[in-house]
């Protein structure tokens, strides 16, 4: 019988003497086992790389709304009959002409709101015309005035740019002839006396500043 030294042995309560380097080389051994079967489930770099991409391809970037996508969103929400394109269209040129005759895009939808709900080709008993309601007879100087300058490219009355065109040109002659907006908003619609209509736009551009934000 090979006989253990007594430094190799190691008194554990409930088990006795136990080999101390025999142990400690089955606990290493026991480790790598371990370390091994664990390290066969973990992905590869290049698994890994696919999962990473797999994510990127399932959540792409979120597009951004200009303030053009949410004037257009605010003018199909009003009147589904638009098409998309004459929506763009308008929504362009309220931008340009808020920036030209310096008329807040609220206002101007406001305005387009109470005048003719966004009805492209909307006719009022009175014969205005259009989103803005415009009066070929008596806007007749301003439509030849705008198109010699070159500020609209067409006499159409119902083309986007030329309404926008118009609508702020009127107002903002209204604007510097009366300095109060609810003047000025009766003496666009041609009022003599006080109406609910200066209100109404009020109201319908606060909203629409509202959805804008």
């Amino acid at each position: 019988m090979k006989i253990v030294p007594r430094y190799k042995l190691m008194y554990i309560p409930k088990f006795g003497f136990i080999h101390f380097p025999k142990m400690i080389r089955s606990c290493i051994v026991a480790f790598m086992i371990t370390f091994t079967i664990a390290w066969g489930y973990l992905p590869s770099p290049v698994e890994q790389a696919s999962a990473n991409q797999v994510v990127v391809t399932r959540f792409p970037p979120t597009r951004v709304e200009t303030k053009e996508d949410k004037i257009t969103a605010y003018i199909l929400g009003m009147n589904k009959t638009v098409d998309v394109t004459t929506a763009k269209q308008l929504a362009d040129a309220i931008m340009v002409k808020s920036v030209q005759y310096h008329i807040p895009v609220e206002l101007q939808l406001g305005l387009i709101t109470v005048e003719s709900r966004f009805d492209q080709y909307a006719v009022s008993t009175a014969g205005a015309l259009g989103w803005v309601q415009i009066m070929p007879g008596v806007h007749q100087d301003k439509i030849l005035a705008m198109k010699a300058s070159g500020e609209i490219s067409t006499k159409n009355i119902y083309d986007p740019l030329t309404q926008a065109s118009l609508g702020n040109r009127i107002l903002s002659d209204c604007l510097n002839k009366h300095k109060s907006l609810p003047r000025s908003l009766q003496c666009y619609n041609g009022s003599r006396i006080p109406t609910e209509y200066s209100l109404n736009v009020i109201n319908a551009a606060k909203r629409a500043k509202a959805y804008l934000i």
